[in-house]
């Protein structure tokens, strides 16, 4: 079954009236960090990169019949 977690974390992705501080439970998740343009060729490296691993993650379930399907959550800026 795919984790949808539009649905199943609405408290931490969808925007709020007010600000508010939330707690965000332990997660795994891929991350780049650095400084700079991101309009830099450096940059779109980092991207096609995270992607790239991101997407070879979310297909390990379908290679697996019983595993849980994985949703590629949108970069926050």
């Amino acid at each position: 079954m795919k984790y949808e977690w539009r649905k199943q974390d609405k408290s931490i992705y969808l925007p709020k009236q007010k600000p508010e501080i939330i707690d965000i439970p332990a997660m795994k998740y891929f991350t780049i960090s650095g400084k700079g343009n991101p309009n830099s060729p450096a940059f779109s490296e980092l991207i096609k990169t995270l992607y790239a691993a991101s997407y070879a993650v979310k297909m390990i379930p379908k290679k697996r019949r019983h595993q849980k399907a994985i949703t590629i959550t949108p970069f926050s800026h």
